[in-house]
Protein backbone atom coordinates (compact mmCIF):
# COMPACT_ATOMS: atom_id res chain seq x y z
CA UNK A 1 0.00 0.00 0.00
CA UNK A 2 0.90 3.68 -0.22
CA UNK A 3 2.43 5.77 2.53
CA UNK A 4 -0.94 6.71 4.00
CA UNK A 5 -1.14 3.11 5.26
CA UNK A 6 1.94 3.68 7.41
CA UNK A 7 1.14 4.22 11.12
CA UNK A 8 3.18 7.42 11.32
CA UNK A 9 0.94 9.08 8.70
CA UNK A 10 -2.48 7.71 9.62
CA UNK A 11 -5.07 9.97 11.28
CA UNK A 12 -6.24 7.74 14.13
CA UNK A 13 -7.44 10.65 16.27
CA UNK A 14 -9.16 13.92 15.46
CA UNK A 15 -7.24 17.13 15.99
CA UNK A 16 -8.66 19.51 18.56
CA UNK A 17 -10.96 21.99 16.84
CA UNK A 18 -13.66 24.58 17.41
CA UNK A 19 -15.90 26.82 15.34
CA UNK A 20 -18.46 29.60 15.64
CA UNK A 21 -22.03 29.08 14.46
CA UNK A 22 -23.29 32.48 15.58
CA UNK A 23 -23.03 35.13 14.23
CA UNK A 24 -24.10 33.69 10.90
CA UNK A 25 -22.29 34.43 7.65
CA UNK A 26 -23.14 37.97 6.45
CA UNK A 27 -25.35 38.58 9.48
CA UNK A 28 -25.56 42.27 10.41
CA UNK A 29 -25.88 43.96 13.80
CA UNK A 30 -27.04 47.54 14.24
CA UNK A 31 -24.43 49.52 16.15
CA UNK A 32 -26.63 52.37 17.37
CA UNK A 33 -29.37 50.04 18.62
CA UNK A 34 -27.01 47.65 20.40
CA UNK A 35 -23.95 49.65 21.49
CA UNK A 36 -24.87 49.34 25.20
CA UNK A 37 -25.87 45.66 24.94
CA UNK A 38 -24.18 42.30 24.67
CA UNK A 39 -24.33 39.85 21.78
CA UNK A 40 -24.19 36.08 22.25
CA UNK A 41 -21.54 34.18 20.31
CA UNK A 42 -22.10 30.43 20.07
CA UNK A 43 -20.28 27.45 18.62
CA UNK A 44 -18.90 24.01 19.28
CA UNK A 45 -15.60 22.30 20.08
CA UNK A 46 -14.28 18.75 19.97
CA UNK A 47 -11.06 16.80 20.27
CA UNK A 48 -9.81 13.28 19.62
CA UNK A 49 -8.66 10.34 21.70
CA UNK A 50 -11.60 10.51 24.08
CA UNK A 51 -10.10 13.57 25.77
CA UNK A 52 -12.27 16.19 27.42
CA UNK A 53 -12.54 19.76 26.13
CA UNK A 54 -11.40 21.80 29.12
CA UNK A 55 -12.11 25.31 27.87
CA UNK A 56 -12.93 27.51 24.88
CA UNK A 57 -11.56 31.04 24.60
CA UNK A 58 -12.63 34.11 22.62
CA UNK A 59 -10.48 37.01 21.42
CA UNK A 60 -11.54 40.29 19.80
CA UNK A 61 -8.12 41.97 19.76
CA UNK A 62 -6.08 39.76 17.44
CA UNK A 63 -5.20 37.16 20.05
CA UNK A 64 -3.56 39.49 22.58
CA UNK A 65 -6.20 38.72 25.21
CA UNK A 66 -8.49 35.70 25.51
CA UNK A 67 -11.75 35.40 27.47
CA UNK A 68 -13.35 32.18 28.69
CA UNK A 69 -16.56 31.01 27.06
CA UNK A 70 -19.27 29.07 28.92
CA UNK A 71 -19.32 25.34 28.13
CA UNK A 72 -22.53 23.34 27.76
CA UNK A 73 -21.48 19.71 28.08
CA UNK A 74 -24.29 17.34 27.07
CA UNK A 75 -22.26 14.19 27.59
CA UNK A 76 -21.21 12.24 30.67
CA UNK A 77 -17.85 10.44 30.55
CA UNK A 78 -17.78 6.73 29.78
CA UNK A 79 -16.88 4.26 32.57
CA UNK A 80 -13.30 4.67 31.36
CA UNK A 81 -13.41 8.46 31.66
CA UNK A 82 -13.58 9.08 27.90
CA UNK A 83 -15.48 11.84 26.07
CA UNK A 84 -16.59 11.38 22.46
CA UNK A 85 -19.11 14.16 21.76
CA UNK A 86 -19.00 17.82 20.78
CA UNK A 87 -19.17 20.47 23.46
CA UNK A 88 -21.35 23.52 22.89
CA UNK A 89 -20.09 26.90 24.03
CA UNK A 90 -21.41 30.46 24.32
CA UNK A 91 -19.98 33.86 25.13
CA UNK A 92 -21.59 37.25 25.76
CA UNK A 93 -19.48 39.86 23.98
CA UNK A 94 -20.03 43.56 24.60
CA UNK A 95 -21.08 45.20 21.34
CA UNK A 96 -18.96 48.20 22.31
CA UNK A 97 -15.90 45.90 22.27
CA UNK A 98 -16.53 45.20 18.59
CA UNK A 99 -15.79 48.82 17.69
CA UNK A 100 -12.42 48.66 15.96
CA UNK A 101 -12.44 44.85 16.08
CA UNK A 102 -11.19 43.26 12.85
CA UNK A 103 -12.07 39.67 13.65
CA UNK A 104 -13.53 37.45 16.36
CA UNK A 105 -11.48 34.35 17.11
CA UNK A 106 -12.23 31.19 19.06
CA UNK A 107 -9.92 28.38 20.14
CA UNK A 108 -10.30 25.26 22.27
CA UNK A 109 -8.10 23.48 24.81
CA UNK A 110 -8.38 19.89 26.01
CA UNK A 111 -7.31 18.08 29.18
CA UNK A 112 -3.93 17.25 27.63
CA UNK A 113 -3.33 20.98 27.05
CA UNK A 114 -3.65 20.59 23.29
CA UNK A 115 -4.65 23.91 21.74
CA UNK A 116 -5.52 25.06 18.24
CA UNK A 117 -2.66 26.79 16.38
CA UNK A 118 -3.02 30.35 15.14
CA UNK A 119 -2.22 29.42 11.52
CA UNK A 120 -2.75 26.30 9.40
CA UNK A 121 0.01 23.90 8.42
CA UNK A 122 -0.20 22.21 5.04
CA UNK A 123 -1.39 18.61 5.19
CA UNK A 124 -2.85 16.13 2.74
CA UNK A 125 -6.32 17.23 1.59
CA UNK A 126 -6.59 19.55 4.60
CA UNK A 127 -7.82 16.75 6.85
CA UNK A 128 -5.62 17.96 9.71
CA UNK A 129 -6.55 21.64 9.49
CA UNK A 130 -7.48 22.90 12.94
CA UNK A 131 -6.31 26.50 13.11
CA UNK A 132 -8.05 29.12 15.24
CA UNK A 133 -11.50 29.88 13.82
CA UNK A 134 -11.87 33.50 12.69
CA UNK A 135 -14.91 35.56 11.74
CA UNK A 136 -14.16 38.90 10.10
CA UNK A 137 -15.97 41.98 11.39
CA UNK A 138 -16.79 44.63 8.76
CA UNK A 139 -18.18 48.11 9.37
CA UNK A 140 -20.90 48.60 6.75
CA UNK A 141 -23.57 51.15 5.99
CA UNK A 142 -27.05 50.09 4.91
CA UNK A 143 -29.07 51.71 2.13
CA UNK A 144 -31.00 53.53 4.86
CA UNK A 145 -27.76 55.02 6.18
CA UNK A 146 -27.54 52.86 9.31
CA UNK A 147 -24.09 51.74 10.45
CA UNK A 148 -23.88 48.00 11.12
CA UNK A 149 -21.35 45.32 11.88
CA UNK A 150 -21.33 42.62 9.19
CA UNK A 151 -19.84 39.25 10.07
CA UNK A 152 -18.06 37.10 7.48
CA UNK A 153 -17.21 33.43 7.96
CA UNK A 154 -14.02 31.97 6.41
CA UNK A 155 -15.89 29.62 4.05
CA UNK A 156 -19.36 28.28 3.36
CA UNK A 157 -20.58 24.67 3.68
CA UNK A 158 -20.72 22.33 0.71
CA UNK A 159 -20.77 23.98 -2.71
CA UNK A 160 -21.88 27.38 -1.45
CA UNK A 161 -19.71 30.33 -2.39
CA UNK A 162 -18.44 33.15 -0.21
CA UNK A 163 -16.22 33.61 2.81
CA UNK A 164 -13.10 35.66 3.48
CA UNK A 165 -10.77 32.67 3.16
CA UNK A 166 -11.80 32.13 -0.47
CA UNK A 167 -10.05 35.39 -1.37
CA UNK A 168 -6.33 34.82 -1.82
CA UNK A 169 -5.39 38.16 -0.27
CA UNK A 170 -7.15 37.23 2.99
CA UNK A 171 -5.83 33.70 3.40
CA UNK A 172 -3.69 33.16 6.52
CA UNK A 173 -0.02 32.28 6.26
CA UNK A 174 0.69 28.56 6.39
CA UNK A 175 3.73 26.32 6.40
CA UNK A 176 5.12 24.05 3.72
CA UNK A 177 3.38 23.72 0.38
CA UNK A 178 0.39 25.75 1.56
CA UNK A 179 2.34 28.99 1.96
CA UNK A 180 1.12 31.81 -0.23
CA UNK A 181 3.55 33.69 -2.44
CA UNK A 182 3.46 37.48 -2.64
CA UNK A 183 4.14 38.42 -6.26
CA UNK A 184 4.12 42.05 -7.36
CA UNK A 185 1.98 43.02 -4.41
CA UNK A 186 -0.69 40.42 -5.12
CA UNK A 187 -1.17 37.17 -3.24
CA UNK A 188 -1.00 34.16 -5.53
CA UNK A 189 -1.07 30.49 -4.66
CA UNK A 190 1.89 28.35 -5.51
CA UNK A 191 0.80 25.81 -8.10
CA UNK A 192 2.41 22.73 -9.58
CA UNK A 193 3.55 22.92 -13.21
CA UNK A 194 1.08 21.57 -15.73
CA UNK A 195 1.86 18.02 -16.89
CA UNK A 196 3.19 17.57 -20.38
CA UNK A 197 0.77 16.36 -23.05
CA UNK A 198 1.10 12.99 -24.74
CA UNK A 199 4.30 12.81 -26.74
CA UNK A 200 3.98 14.34 -30.17
CA UNK A 201 0.26 14.87 -29.76
CA UNK A 202 -0.28 11.19 -30.61
CA UNK A 203 -3.80 9.80 -30.33
CA UNK A 204 -4.55 6.53 -28.54
CA UNK A 205 -7.52 4.19 -28.81
CA UNK A 206 -9.28 3.13 -25.61
CA UNK A 207 -8.26 -0.44 -26.32
CA UNK A 208 -4.60 0.63 -26.21
CA UNK A 209 -5.00 2.71 -23.03
CA UNK A 210 -6.72 -0.15 -21.21
CA UNK A 211 -3.63 -2.33 -21.64
CA UNK A 212 -1.63 -0.04 -19.35
CA UNK A 213 -3.22 -1.02 -16.04
CA UNK A 214 -0.34 -2.72 -14.21
CA UNK A 215 1.68 -1.49 -11.24
CA UNK A 216 4.73 -1.08 -13.46
CA UNK A 217 2.79 0.47 -16.36
CA UNK A 218 0.00 2.90 -15.48
CA UNK A 219 -1.75 5.29 -17.85
CA UNK A 220 -4.61 7.61 -16.98
CA UNK A 221 -6.82 9.97 -18.99
CA UNK A 222 -7.65 13.47 -17.77
CA UNK A 223 -9.75 15.76 -19.95
CA UNK A 224 -9.02 13.73 -23.10
CA UNK A 225 -5.26 13.77 -22.51
CA UNK A 226 -3.26 10.60 -21.83
CA UNK A 227 -0.64 10.52 -19.07
CA UNK A 228 1.90 7.89 -18.13
CA UNK A 229 1.98 8.12 -14.31
CA UNK A 230 3.95 4.97 -13.58
CA UNK A 231 6.83 6.79 -11.89
CA UNK A 232 4.43 8.68 -9.62
CA UNK A 233 2.58 5.63 -8.31
CA UNK A 234 4.81 5.22 -5.26
CA UNK A 235 4.25 8.88 -4.35
CA UNK A 236 0.46 8.53 -4.37
CA UNK A 237 -0.86 8.21 -0.79
CA UNK A 238 -3.05 5.27 -1.82
CA UNK A 239 -0.27 3.49 -3.66
CA UNK A 240 -1.25 0.73 -6.07
CA UNK A 241 -4.65 0.39 -4.37
CA UNK A 242 -5.64 3.74 -5.83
Amino acid sequence: GGWWYKPEYIFNELNINSAMSKPDHNETLSIAKNIDKTYELTGYAYTGGGRMISRVEISTDGGTHWELATLDRKEYPTPHGMYWCWVWWSYQVKVADLVGCKEIMCRAWDESNNCQPMNPTWNLMGMGNNQVFRIKVHLDKTAAGEHVFRFEHPTQPGQQTGGWMTRASDKPESAGFGKLLQIQGEAKEESAPAPAPSAGGKKFAWSEIQKHDKEDDVWIVVKDRVYDVTEYLELHPGGADS
